[in-house]
Formats: structure tokens, sequence, C-alpha cells
């Protein structure tokens, strides 16, 4: 998969748009930057250029559905720890 270059740099193709009622809401639990930092890490040049894009994509909202379960995030959750929140309905 060759990286999406934009004016000559690496760019990340992820992007979250959180709605304002939804952080509002989460407030205090989920800090504000958390989705921009999901975003970050598997939009990374080197996540995507060794994931691929779907894959990284798929990780990435992996990550915010289960921040969103587990209804408390100050960071990226690590992978196996999503996976048991979201596959398992766990917290």
């Amino acid at each position: 998969v060759e990286p999406r270059v934009t004016a000559g740099r690496m760019s990340n193709p992820l992007s979250f748009s959180v709605a304002s009622k939804l952080t509002e809401k989460l407030q205090y639990r989920i800090a504000s930057d958390t989705f921009s930092k999901i975003s970050r890490k598997y939009g990374d040049p080197a996540v995507v250029s060794k994931l691929g894009e779907s894959e990284a994509a798929s990780s990435a909202a992996l990550n915010a559905i289960a921040c969103l379960r587990k209804g408390f995030c100050m960071q990226p959750l690590l992978e196996e720890e999503a996976k048991s929140i979201v596959f398992s309905g766990g917290k």
C-alpha cells in the first residue's frame, strides 16, 4: 500500500469528527483529545504502511468504540484491551 502524500509529506488518512453533544456528555471521562490521539496512532504513516489503510482504520474504529464502551479513556487503549472490551462486551 502506497501511503498518501500531501504537499510532499506523508498524510494521515484517519480523522475523527466528534460531535459537540457527545464531547459534552463525556466530559471528564474521555479526554477531549482522545480521538485525535487514536487518529494519530493508527494514521501514522509507519502504521498505515505496516497494516494497510483498511486495517489501520478498523483498528482505530475498534479503539474508539472500546473507549466509548469503557466510558473512561485518556489515551488510546492497548489493542488487546480494546478487543476484549469490544468483542466480549466487557469493561
